[in-house]
């Protein structure tokens, strides 16, 4: 315990002789807070976060496609994603730019994940906004990455299944 405590006095010795790296060790935090408390509004005014509408066309209508709808009627998700679930309408509404993105998603993609075949979700993004399709695309991202993760892991147990 002596040893960590010698150790300890010397680097913080060694530190008060040069104090600049600390004090930027300590002023970077709070500078970043400030920026983002002025980026994002302060309590009294809180700024709004802007809800993305994103329109799904479910073509599958089986056990994945099932899971991504749910999934996005979750409350947790619907303070920032506003989900509209569309029929072929959904290409037109995307057109007039009633939405931000319009994900599409195949018939016979189920079983395409079940039976580890190649398959793919469609992301139409509205050319009029910038930053919301943006998010949409992460977000199917993301998604497409753990169906992929899982399919990977459970390639036996799935192929059981199907």
């Amino acid at each position: 315990m002596k040893r960590a405590l010698a150790v300890a006095w010397r680097d913080l010795k060694r530190a008060a002789g040069a104090p600049v790296g600390i004090i930027l060790m300590l002023l970077v935090p709070l500078l970043l807070t400030g920026i983002m408390g002025l980026s994002f509004g302060s309590r009294q005014r809180p700024a709004r976060v802007p809800r993305l509408r994103l329109l799904v066309l479910d073509r599958d209508g089986a056990f994945i496609s099932q899971f991504i709808t749910s999934g996005l009627r979750q409350e947790r998700l619907t303070e920032f994603v506003d989900p509209v679930f569309v029929g072929e309408e959904g290409v037109d509404l995307i057109r007039k730019g009633k939405a931000s993105a319009l994900l599409i998603i195949p018939a016979g993609f189920s079983d395409s994940v079940l039976t580890g075949r190649r398959t793919f979700l469609e992301l139409v993004k509205n050319p009029g906004e910038r930053f919301l399709p943006v998010v949409a695309e992460h977000g199917v991202r993301l998604l497409a990455t753990g169906l992929d993760a899982v399919a990977l892991l459970l390639e036996d147990e799935l192929a059981a299944i199907s």
